[in-house]
């Protein structure tokens, strides 16, 4: 599961950005980079549980050894 569809799914970048307390342009550049920051992310983790998060850092994890390699 991609960045944008975890945030859709727990309930859309701009109802996030109000909830993280950012822009909705933080939470665009979240979405453009794939990547939610680990603080953000934590706390949403525990905000939203749900079968979603494991869909998602298993897709992360694939992701971030690609990136390590380029």
């Amino acid at each position: 599961m991609d960045t944008k569809t975890l945030l859709k799914t727990i309930g859309g970048q701009a109802a996030i950005a109000r909830e993280c307390n950012v822009t909705d342009s933080a939470v665009s550049q979240w979405v453009s980079d794939n990547s939610v920051p680990d603080a953000r992310h934590q706390y949403l983790q525990l905000a939203h549980p749900g079968p979603h998060w494991a869909l998602y850092l298993s897709q992360r994890e694939l992701v971030e050894p690609a990136k390590a390699a380029a």
